[in-house]
């Protein structure tokens, strides 16, 4: 996206409004936005079912689950994916359900307060 509202009068053959943010309003809609705002949910999806699955269940401030989050996530670091990294701590392919129950009830699940 251009960053000058001379940028934007060239592509878009009008001149720019006084006042508006062209790139700001724009790009927002237009620029990857919504590749982007996939790679927020999945990374809520992840941080939800880490928190429901091993924390919640077995502790916050357990040593035995900080302990695998530092063999499983940390230690690995960028030799693995995240993916893979998450799925060795959870000791499963992360799920959407604890997402989806955050306001919505899903078939076969409970809600987190539950």
């Amino acid at each position: 996206c251009p960053s000058s509202a001379l940028g934007w009068s060239l592509i878009l053959a009008v001149p720019a409004m006084p006042g508006i943010n062209m790139p700001a309003t724009f790009c927002h809609l237009a620029g990857n936005y919504d590749t982007q705002y996939d790679g927020y949910l999945w990374s809520e999806v992840f941080s939800l079912d880490t928190l429901h699955m091993r924390f919640k269940q077995e502790g916050v401030l357990s040593g035995k689950v900080g302990e695998h989050d530092r063999r499983c996530i940390l230690r690995l670091g960028g030799s693995q994916g995240t993916s893979v990294r998450l799925k060795l701590f959870l000791g499963c392919d992360p799920k959407q359900d604890t997402l989806l129950s955050k306001g919505l009830q899903v078939e076969g699940s409970e809600p987190l307060g539950g």
